[in-house]
């Protein structure tokens, strides 16, 4: 089963959820709602800024003895884990090469950096969840820059804009993992998600600690307007969506009669529907 196609369905059954719940959307938005999101954006103080974690300093090599030294004790085989006076939580490890994981607890952006077998640093990628965002780059094993990549070209609007927008119509904070889980996607010309967008799932917290699911949206990623795909594939007259292709009714009749989908369909769908949300959300 395709990446498009499970995202679909996972926003598939959280949207009939917005049935049952109440949820402030499109109904409390006026007609003027993209200039009230530009205010939102560039005027209101809506929430103090979250700290973030310490970054690394490209510059600054991995402690290779140390980590030799240390690696293991706190419980994690191969692993050293260690806190930051900040709280930021860092995670080494080696497979190959050696690895660090920087984040704060409650909190979507991550760090991860790949060394070079010399301690220099290789490659610094930020996360936003599961998302790489703004620039990753790359070092040679002298600790030049050779390389940069800028993964926010396709979004005009940032994870930190739709944070603001999302405060602002919902009440919640996208930058708190115990509240919601954030993605973005470039979208697919092939599909009734042509354009880049934002994936929004409002989680409610157990007693326990245990997070669940309990609504989702969509956010264009220009506008910051959401919307919903079931209108747009009904627009379209789009059926059913699988592996990157949108299918109407009668193209979705002849498929079903293929062994692409006698195989491949029904023992991925058999599969995906055991999955639960989290693994779903992380692709396991």
């Amino acid at each position: 089963m395709g990446y498009y196609q499970r995202q679909y369905i996972i926003m598939k059954k959280l949207l009939k959820l917005l049935v049952f719940t109440t949820l402030l959307s499109c109904n409390s938005q006026t007609k003027n709602n993209k200039e009230t999101i530009e205010q939102t954006i560039k005027k209101e103080q809506i929430m103090q800024p979250k700290d973030s974690i310490t970054r690394k300093n490209s510059k600054e090599k991995l402690n290779i003895k140390k980590y030799n030294e240390e690696k293991g004790k706190q419980g994690y085989d191969d692993e050293y884990h260690f806190e930051l006076d900040d709280k930021t939580k860092i995670r080494q490890y080696y497979s190959e090469k050696y690895y660090e994981v920087r984040k704060k607890e409650n909190f979507p952006i991550s760090e991860n950096i790949v060394y070079y077998k010399n301690g220099n640093v290789h490659i610094i990628t930020t996360n936003f969840n599961r998302d790489v965002i703004s620039f990753q780059k790359q070092y040679n094993d002298k600790g030049e820059l050779i390389k940069e990549t800028n993964y926010d070209l396709p979004f005009k609007l940032s994870f930190d804009d739709i944070r603001k927008i999302v405060f602002k119509t919902k009440k919640v904070d996208i930058f708190d993992t115990r509240q919601a889980v954030a993605l973005r996607h470039t979208g697919n010309p092939e599909t009734a998600l042509p354009l880049p967008y934002y994936q929004i799932f409002v989680l409610k917290q157990h007693p326990n600690g245990d997070l669940e699911p309990i609504s989702g949206f969509l956010l264009d990623a220009e506008t910051g307007e959401e919307f919903n795909p079931e209108k747009e594939a009904r627009e379209k007259n789009l059926f059913k969506s699988y592996n990157g292709k949108d299918y109407t009714e009668e193209e979705w009749e002849t498929f079903e009669k293929t062994d692409e989908y006698k195989t491949q369909y029904k023992k991925g769908k058999e599969e995906w529907d055991k999955k639960s949300f989290w693994d779903k959300l992380s692709g396991n």
